[in-house]
């Protein structure tokens, strides 16, 4: 099955962005696949011929496929949770995340601090204490990236600059939300 090839071919790219990476026996076939190589197989597959054709047009070719592109996917999603899973300090430790239903403003209500205790006398009434209230408002919104990949950078690559796409997007989304 197509799918089923290129998550194998996909978990062998991470591995091989990754070294830690523990292949499965199934993607083991094509640890050592360059793009050329990947898009080549998918070609044969899809029962298109590779006689003849540069690495360039094999790229190329592949590029038609539902299949090719879902290598990539495979590999980079696997490599951003890998990366996202990394503990983080900050606000997101101490803050919790939530939810709206859409785009328009939402308001939350803030409580301040609790009262401080005071030293009650012998028989004496407890003192009444409060806590302050306010609203904040808030608002979901988008932000994104779009990052151009090119035919020349793949062919060129082969596997070397890949690699370190996804660390650099994962410390820019870092870096933008720390703000």
């Amino acid at each position: 099955a197509p799918h089923t090839r290129a998550e194998r071919m996909g978990e062998a790219l991470f591995a091989r962005w990754n070294p830690q990476h523990q292949l499965s026996e199934p993607a083991r076939a094509f640890a050592h696949m360059t793009f050329r190589d990947m898009a080549a197989d998918c070609l044969r597959h899809a029962h298109m011929s590779t006689t003849g054709l540069s690495p360039v047009q094999i790229i190329t070719r592949a590029h038609t496929l539902s299949d090719y592109p879902l290598i990539f996917a495979d590999a980079l999603n696997r490599d951003l949770r890998r990366l996202w899973a990394v503990p983080v300090s900050g606000a997101k430790q101490v803050a919790r995340q939530r939810t709206g239903p859409d785009f328009r403003p939402l308001k939350r209500l803030v409580l301040g601090e609790a009262p401080q205790p005071e030293l009650v006398p012998e028989a004496a009434e407890y003192p009444w204490g409060t806590i302050d209230e306010a609203q904040e408002a808030y608002q979901i919104e988008t932000f994104g990236k779009i990052y151009g990949w090119s035919r020349q950078m793949e062919v060129n690559d082969d596997i070397g600059f890949a690699a370190g796409v996804g660390p650099r997007f994962v410390q820019a989304a870092r870096a933008f939300e720390a703000t």
